[in-house]
């Protein structure tokens, strides 16, 4: 009987973890040709690099944390906050921006 609650018990444990998130850190602006990046973020690459950079230099000077994971690039970040030309990533993007900057 022992036994049985041991099995028991191991097997509520393994429900319980935390499911492993697997993330492609494939960077967008490498993915991309020039024409699909204008197309997809309506700027061209230079523009997008610089924001990124405008951005990071901002988040640096209010002493805000840049990335969660220090190993992620803010460019990463890019995909979510524009997910296509019909407002769907709106909230995502939203939420991104509340996070960052209050």
């Amino acid at each position: 009987m022992a036994a049985f609650m041991r099995v028991i018990d191991e097997q509520v444990r393994q429900d319980l973890r935390r499911q492993r998130i697997f993330r492609d850190r494939q960077n967008p602006l490498d993915a991309y040709d020039d024409l699909e990046i204008i197309q997809r973020y309506r700027l061209d690459r230079q523009s997008i690099i610089s924001i990124i950079d405008l951005l990071h230099n901002i988040c640096i000077d209010k002493h805000l944390p840049v990335s969660d994971n220090p190993e992620e690039l803010p460019e990463d970040e890019n995909d979510v906050v524009y997910q296509g030309p019909v407002n769907d990533g709106k909230s995502t993007r939203d939420q991104l921006i509340r996070q960052r900057f209050s």
